[in-house]
């Protein structure tokens, strides 16, 4: 029996259905419990396996082929019962012969029964500080910081390790984030990926636009089909007020991306500010129709529609971010000011004071935007 491990997680119900683990019609529930490294992709150095739930004692073992994952049910003997490779564009599975299945699945079971410790930091060192299994930041640090430390592991390794320790680091450490990312380069000079989130940490918290621009840059020499470099260098074009520039960059990274709401609510941003109002609409309806439970969406269609004059649409926008988001300050600085316009003067300014509490700079985006505060 293979002792357990790791975070939860949800497969998908097209890849439950097509390995006959979906239970009841909905998602099965497993847990991650293994990894091995992996030399050929340098975005992640490890394969995963999961462990326990489907049907019965069941095992899923996930192995990443050439970009592909391999998703291969076996039973407790570690037997394959059945192969489906996943096609990360579609969702669609096709069937993988047993006999190759069987060599991916031991040598699976074979590193994790070597590697239990190494394998415990990679998923700890990776897993995310916010989301429905979030782990403890400080754990996340610690995890990484052995890694980085261990002298087991491979350049383009450590350089992950250190780009998922800045992830780990909140404002109060925003140096220390930006120090991990300038090592990742360093460490691992080829990886467009640390070029990328180096350039976006060089944009907003050293603010050095011009080490950013040649830090995107170079990311998007070493891989052009990276939309994190497009975007983060289209934001750095819409802070400088480039917004053609900015525009264009982000018009590369939805190509590439086409459901990332980063670049999509980006350019909204860019076309409001240019004054093309309706076509900026038409990205932030795109945002909040790829990811309904982001509050920035709602917020900057409101502003838009405020731009309009349609008052009660930008209404309804405001209350729906802050639904989203209780935290949100500019949605109550927007709420405030929509009932400011329609005559509520009193509750207006209660939501205005409210907003301004929770982010003292919160009428800076509105003033860009086109949208006087009082």
């Amino acid at each position: 029996m293979i002792a357990e491990y790791g975070v939860d997680l949800e497969l998908s119900p097209q890849m439950s259905g097509a390995l006959g683990f979906t239970v009841d019609g909905a998602p099965w529930r497993d847990r991650e419990v293994g990894a091995r490294a992996d030399e050929s992709d340098s975005s992640t150095p490890l394969h995963a396996i999961a462990i326990e739930g489907g049907s019965g004692n069941d095992l899923l073992v996930s192995v990443w082929v050439d970009g592909i994952t391999h998703f291969i049910r076996t039973n407790r003997n570690g037997q394959v019962v059945k192969a489906v490779a996943r096609d990360p564009a579609t969702d669609k599975s096709t069937a993988i012969q047993n006999a190759t299945a069987q060599k991916e699945a031991n040598a699976e079971f074979e590193f994790w029964g070597q590697n239990a410790e190494k394998a415990g930091y990679w998923w700890t060192c990776e897993a995310e500080v916010l989301g429905a299994n979030p782990v403890n930041p400080r754990n996340k640090i610690e995890a990484c910081t052995w890694l980085i430390q261990s002298g087991k592991e491979t350049p383009s390794a450590v350089a992950l390790a250190y780009m998922h320790r800045a992830d780990a680091y909140g404002r109060e450490d925003a140096q220390k984030k930006l120090e991990d990312r300038s090592q990742a380069v360093k460490v691992d000079p080829k990886n467009a990926m640390a070029w990328a989130q180096l350039c976006s940490a060089q944009n907003w918290i050293s603010e050095d636009i011009k080490l950013a621009t040649q830090s995107c840059s170079k990311a998007i020499e070493l891989n052009p089909h990276s939309p994190e470099a497009w975007t983060f260098r289209g934001d750095i074009y819409l802070k400088t007020k480039d917004y053609d520039l900015a525009i264009a960059d982000y018009d590369h990274a939805i190509k590439l991306f086409p459901d990332w709401m980063w670049p999509l609510d980006n350019r909204g941003e860019a076309y409001l500010r240019k004054n093309q109002i309706d076509r900026a609409i038409q990205d932030f309806n795109d945002v909040i129709r790829v990811s309904s439970d982001y509050a920035m969406g709602y917020l900057d269609r409101g502003i838009a529609k405020m731009r309009k004059n349609d008052m009660d649409a930008a209404l309804a926008d405001f209350q729906t971010g802050i639904k989203v988001d209780p935290t949100c300050g500019s949605c109550f600085l927007g709420l405030g000011l929509v009932k400011r316009a329609k005559g509520d003067l009193t509750g207006g300014d209660a939501d205005i004071a409210k907003a301004k509490a929770l982010n003292p700079k919160v009428a800076d985006d509105f003033v860009e935007d086109g949208i006087p505060v009082p």
